[in-house]
């Protein structure tokens, strides 16, 4: 836990916002409540951060966007499935029968 301290303030010096540093620690896998991240934050001597706009919070997370995977068309190719030796079917029937009415 010593490190933590010299991390958050790390993170802190890129004016991130505790739930900005939160957000990031749990996609780094790190398990950490944004009270201590406060906590930690206000021992090690930072203010809390002035009210932002979005376009001033995109900008101090460096404008960063995740590239998302490029989609792929379904194969629709011929398939058969053997009902005979099924009966899951039958769980419908009160339903049908309910309907039907």
């Amino acid at each position: 836990m010593d490190a933590w301290p010299t991390e958050l303030s790390n993170y802190a010096t890129l004016q991130l916002s505790v739930p900005q540093i939160k957000a990031t620690l749990d996609s780094l896998g790190e398990s950490v409540s944004q009270r201590y991240i406060a906590l930690v934050l206000k021992q090690e001597g930072f203010e809390r951060l002035p009210r932002r706009t979005s376009a001033q919070r995109q900008k101090s997370l460096g404008g960063t966007l995740l590239n998302a995977p490029k989609s792929q068309p379904l194969s629709y190719c011929e398939q058969s499935f053997a009902v005979a030796n099924s009966i899951g079917a039958l769980c419908l029937l009160p339903w049908l029968c309910n309907t039907m009415v």
